[in-house]
């Protein structure tokens, strides 16, 4: 993950609710260079909101959160550990691991069966390795996993690069990146950008640095406001970009641009609380305080008794009994264990992520038992919302590197492009294997139909026609094994025939003569 020097916005952000949606009601010509600097004005309030939050979740996913800012104003010695455990960033890892582990690979929708993807497609698949793309895709999955949203740009390689690839993808920090949408029902991207802050000789911020892209032009404008997408605006240039599209891709996590761990962060945070007191809890009974009641130890032993943890007090009644004992703090170790159990499996519960607990249905539990019981179906049903997010903005993508690469001779159609997420599908894989194999013999459901039923691939369509040109290749070599086998066994005959006719003739012949 990409991090630039964070931008400083302070605002009271106390809850987290997703990130504000940027939108202009300028359109098409209105969008010029003049009305950009009042465009960015009228958003800068929402994209501060924004940036304040995003470093917010950032703060967490990194371990900086909230119970290291507590104080215990009467805690006993000075007891107060803190203690961090950081299930976003665990979140993050297992959900971005699941989605994007495998490379992202792109199939032609307008193959044949049994056909293979056109040239096209296979020279898409390899300039994309060679840019790298999959790790690229890892960066922005773990943005959009934090903070809700990512953005990529796409744009015609530098002149200078060394580069044997015509297009270039980078991710890009979605503090400093925006996309604003018309305000229409249709919400197309009208501009979008990206500032980086200027900085003095002793890192001091001292302006800004603004590179905005409309579907045709890149505009670049500057700033001496301390604060971004504020001040007065100067014009420096403006360029072609070559596309008639917005370069700038947003990338959603969803609907809301909502992160993953987002709405477990109080959750979150009474966790840290439970194990910090437990260990303060443990500390304070290791150091426990002996109390003198009604009695004072000698004058040579105050001092020493004193730097252990002692404390005399008098009660002042007549009846009062005099005694010596130890002052300690009961905490329930079982009845804590029991709420912070608790507050991970409603973490869980929220995040849709699966459990590390040791829990069984039985010593039997094996295959989808296994699956549901420990909360992978629930990853599974978040994975498919986001993928269906993450591929609207793959989409376009798509269509930016197809007119990039057109320009370089190297067409292809963005729309004959099937997007595939590849995920690990082998969990119980012989009863699927089973449930296919029961479906095709019906004789009425084909097998691209079965192998989708049965979800052991995200690609049924190449996975059937590999299977049918496998079964013909298969079909062919023992046909010709049978034929050669059947020209041996024909030959053999004739041979046989031929001897018994020789035979025939010899004794024929001798007959005649004798």
């Amino acid at each position: 993950m990409t991090e630039t020097v964070p931008t400083v916005v302070t605002l009271d952000v106390k809850c987290l609710y997703g990130r504000k949606v940027l939108y202009t009601s300028l359109k098409g010509e209105q969008v010029t260079k003049e009305s950009i600097p009042d465009i960015l004005i009228g958003v800068s309030d929402r994209h501060a909101f924004n940036i304040e939050q995003i470093n917010r979740l950032l703060e967490q996913y990194l371990g900086k959160q909230a119970i290291l800012d507590r104080t215990r104003e009467f805690a006993v010695g000075d007891v107060n550990n803190k203690v961090v455990v950081n299930r976003a960033e665990e979140i993050v890892r297992k959900s971005v691991g699941y989605f994007l582990g495998e490379p992202i690979s792109y199939t032609s929708r307008v193959a044949k069966e049994g056909e293979r993807q056109s040239g096209t497609i296979e020279n898409l698949n390899t300039k994309m390795d060679e840019e790298d793309k999959a790790a690229k895709d890892i960066e922005l999955g773990e943005w959009a996993s934090i903070c809700g949203t990512s953005y990529r740009l796409v744009m015609t390689t530098p002149d200078g690069m060394d580069s044997d690839i015509p297009f270039k993808i980078a991710t890009c920090d979605p503090r400093n990146t925006f996309v604003i949408y018309s305000s229409d029902v249709l919400e197309r991207p009208v501009l979008a950008g990206v500032f980086s802050p200027k900085v003095d000789n002793f890192a001091n911020i001292v302006g800004y640095d603004y590179l905005i892209y409309t579907d045709t032009v890149q505009y670049k404008y500057t700033t001496e406001n301390m604060s971004p997408m504020l001040g007065e605006f100067s014009f420096v240039e403006e360029k072609a970009l070559g596309v008639n599209e917005v370069p700038i891709v947003e990338y959603m996590n969803n609907q809301w641009r909502v992160g993953d761990y987002e709405k477990a962060m109080s959750l979150m945070d009474a966790l840290n609380v439970s194990l910090s007191d437990r260990v303060n809890a443990i500390v304070q009974t290791v150091g426990s305080i002996l109390v003198y009641v009604d009695c004072v130890p000698d004058a040579g032993g105050t001092e020493a008794l004193k730097q252990k943890g002692a404390v005399s007090i008098k009660t002042g009644g007549s009846g009062s009994k005099t005694d010596i004992k130890f002052i300690a703090p009961e905490l329930q170790q079982s009845d804590a264990q029991i709420l912070e159990d608790t507050i991970n499996a409603y973490i869980d519960a929220v995040t849709g992520i699966p459990s590390r607990s040791e829990k069984s249905g039985g010593g039997g539990d094996t295959g989808d038992a296994v699956y549901l019981r420990d909360g992978y179906q629930d990853l599974e049903l978040v994975v498919r919302r986001k993928e269906r997010a993450f591929k609207r903005g793959e989409r376009k993508t798509i269509r930016l590197v197809a007119q990039i690469m057109k320009q370089f001779g190297e067409p292809f159609e963005p729309s004959e492009v099937q997007v595939n997420f590849v995920r690990n599908r082998s969990t119980n894989i012989v009863n699927k294997a089973t449930a296919i194999s029961t479906l095709v013999a019906t004789g009425v459901i084909a097998p691209v139909d079965a192998i989708t039923i049965g979800g052991i691939t995200d690609q049924p369509n190449e996975l059937a026609a590999r299977g049918e040109a496998h079964r013909l290749k298969i079909a062919a070599e023992i046909q010709a094994i049978a034929d050669k086998q059947n020209e041996m066994n024909v030959a053999a005959q004739k041979a046989e025939a031929d001897k018994k006719e020789e035979t025939n003739k010899t004794e024929t012949v001798k007959t005649s003569e004798g």
